[in-house]
């Protein structure tokens, strides 16, 4: 058989059956979900805040994650505001960037399960590929550091997956399929068993791929498992979640390859391998008036990385986490308060080998976190709402290689005010002011060993954020302006092949977002961000760079989405994403003729629904538009390096409900 015809086969036979799904109509039901309470925790680190707080968090429903027509989360969020993935390898762990940080943008921005979190202490993604799609009942997202709650490593802002809870006394099952471009075939299923007080839900996932380019085959499995018990004061919540990862690695494209052969690899025979497993014992109790968290974590990450067809790196990654805290509400004369205080503990270990002794074949490291913190909201009856916070943390980071044996402790700190104000009807401002900070990674401190652990200071940063809100009949519209002053951000010089304490930068921009509903049948919702990063003084490999823009973080990113209710069985979902050119990685000097080219996606998803059954069709990249997320220029010639992202390709899914 022709392999090349028969792909193409099957290519224009799933992209028929999309058409053919959305110009599809019968008697059912894919409208709204019913109206719910949204309860918002993030914000308090508590299920039943104080329903007012002031720093504002946007949440992407259940709904929204389905209709999105995603495979994976990282694919979820790269639709919101102020948020751009980037994608070096092709892995549905894309690196997560919130209001332009570019390369660290991952550990910029702080990426939490169930409000514990899931960021690593080293330069590698969270793990979002290990989460099923179908076990998230919300997410939630807080542009704006969230230190105080949160501590390290939030400065750009939080985003809190919630995963789903079982509802009391029901029974149901899901089991779903999916096929589509790149050889691409997948199943899922769900269970939720529940009585009046306990509850066991289970999600599980498995995808194959051969992905858009040469040896970029992906093999995704992941499972999350829940069992609860509803005690009189509270809930006690037991959950597990893992996964297991095969990637290909086909590394970059020179400029010219990326024209004339952009799905080769240029390494055939490298890899990555990961394994994952999250284990999380989780309560709120109500003693009286007085509210008691307390969060149990343990978590693991094994991976393996064949690199140029030789360098095998091996690394393996344990935490532990406590962390206790109490919400006390009181009323004093006619204000409402609400103190939340709170420690969290931490250890964190990572053992490292390769298979080239550069600079030692081993390392280990340990890192122990401890902290205290308070924030105290006050809601007035003049329609304001007051929030002021601390936080006290403590680091310290033992590492070894062969070269170096050593310690480092730092002590930070974390600082917010923030306010809220009604103003006439469906007005509301914010605005906060404060301060963050960001832990040096393990790999960032070891570089070619582990010297740089005397040398680098924790990032801090000076925020604000203001805004304007309006909530009405159909729709709302949101202006938020943020500025970061941030001294010793990290980040590599690759001139000196060490990861260095940057010079003063600055990040500023605004963010407006809004949703019309023009009609029950008809609403759109869109974004559009603008950001000036830069730094603003200081040199960089001895070279004075005040006013340089920083790489990889565009100016403008925008995105636009219409949902269509055609008849009451079928939702059609037309969305456009935008995102400026920016500077390429490694061009602080602002030296570089090339820039990453700015790009426009546009994806289509048609829903439908007959009883328990539904389908679901998207094509991505409709106009098969030729692109990269990320490209590094070379420091000692003038080209650059890049990795094409994917082609139009079409997904569809069927799933039955029982």
């Amino acid at each position: 058989m022709n392999t090349r015809h028969y792909h193409g086969r099957r290519y224009a036979m799933v992209q028929s059956f999309a058409v053919l799904v959305c110009m599809t109509s019968a008697h059912a039901q894919v409208g709204k979900e019913p109206s719910l309470p949204t309860v918002v925790v993030t914000g308090t680190r508590f299920e039943d805040g104080i329903g007012h707080d002031p720093v504002r968090t946007s949440v992407i429903t259940a709904e929204e994650i389905m209709r999105s027509g995603a495979r994976f989360l990282g694919e979820v969020l790269e639709r919101q505001t102020s948020i751009q993935l980037i994608d070096n390898s092709g892995s549905p762990n894309r690196q997560i960037d919130l209001r332009g940080f570019g390369m660290t943008g991952d550990q910029n921005t702080l990426i939490l399960l169930d409000g514990q979190r899931i960021t690593e202490n080293e330069l590698a993604s969270a793990d979002l590929a290990s989460i099923p799609l179908d076990a998230v009942e919300r997410i939630e997202i807080i542009r704006g550091s969230v230190a105080v709650l949160y501590g390290r490593g939030a400065t750009g802002g939080t985003i809190n997956i919630i995963t789903k809870k079982n509802t009391r006394g029901t029974t149901s099952a899901m089991l779903g399929a999916t096929a589509g471009s790149f050889n691409t075939l997948g199943a899922k299923a769900s269970a939720n068993i529940s009585s009046d007080r306990f509850g066991l839900s289970v999600f599980a996932e498995k995808t194959d791929s051969d992905n858009y380019r040469l040896n970029n085959k992906l093999r995704q499995e992941n499972i999350t498992a829940t069992l609860s018990y509803r005690g009189d004061n509270g809930p006690f919540t037991l959950r597990y979640s893992g996964g297991n990862q095969y990637l290909g690695l086909p590394g970059a494209r020179t400029a010219q390859e990326l024209l004339t052969a952009r799905r080769d690899a240029k390494y055939p025979t490298d890899y990555s391998q990961l394994d994952t497993a999250r284990l999380a014992l989780g309560t709120e109790q109500k003693i009286g008036q007085i509210f008691f968290g307390l969060d149990l974590t343990h978590r693991g990450r094994d991976a393996t990385a064949v690199l140029y067809g030789q360098d095998a790196n091996l690394t393996n990654t344990l935490a532990n986490s406590v962390s206790p805290r109490l919400r006390i509400p009181f009323d004093v004369g006619r204000t409402y308060h609400s103190l939340v205080v709170g420690v969290d503990w931490d250890r964190w270990t990572w053992d490292f080998r390769n298979t080239v002794s550069m600079p030692s074949p081993s390392a280990t490291a340990i890192q122990r976190n401890s902290a205290a913190y308070f924030r105290h909201t006050i809601d007035l009856p003049t329609e304001t709402t007051i929030a002021l916070g601390a936080r006290a943390h403590r680091v310290s980071t033992d590492a070894r290689d062969g070269a170096y044996d050593g310690t480092q402790i730092r002590n930070v700190s974390a600082s917010e005010f923030a306010i809220k104000q009604g103003l006439i009807e469906g007005f509301t401002l914010n605005a906060k002011v404060g301060t963050s900070f960001r832990i040096q990674t393990v790999d960032e401190l070891r570089g070619f060993g582990f010297s740089a652990l005397s040398i680098l200071e924790p990032q801090t940063s000076r925020d604000i954020d203001l805004g304007l809100i309006y909530q009405g009949g159909y729709g709302f519209f949101g202006v938020t302006a943020f500025q970061y002053r941030i001294n010793d951000e990290i980040l590599y010089n690759p001139y000196s092949f060490t990861n260095v304490n940057l010079p003063p930068t600055e990040r500023r921009g605004v963010e407006f977002e809004g949703r019309w509903e023009a009609a029950k049948t008809l609403s759109a919702d869109g974004n559009f961000t603008i950001t000036d990063a830069k730094f603003i003084g200081g040199s960089f490999n001895g070279s004075p760079v005040a006013g340089n823009e920083l790489p990889l973080t565009p100016r403008y990113k925008a995105a636009l989405s219409i949902n269509w209710l055609p008849d009451p069985s079928t939702r059609v979902v037309v969305r456009a994403t935008y995102l400026g050119e920016s500077r390429m990685d490694n061009d602080q000097l602002n030296t570089s003729s090339f820039r990453r080219p700015a790009f426009t996606i546009l994806d289509l998803l048609c829903m439908y629904q007959i009883e328990r059954w539904q389908l679901r069709a998207s094509v991505q990249n409709l106009l098969n538009e030729k692109y990269f997320s990320y490209g590094v220029i070379s420091t000692t010639s003038q080209t650059y390096n890049a990795y094409p992202a994917a082609g139009r390709n079409v997904l569809f899914t069927a799933e039955r409900q029982f």
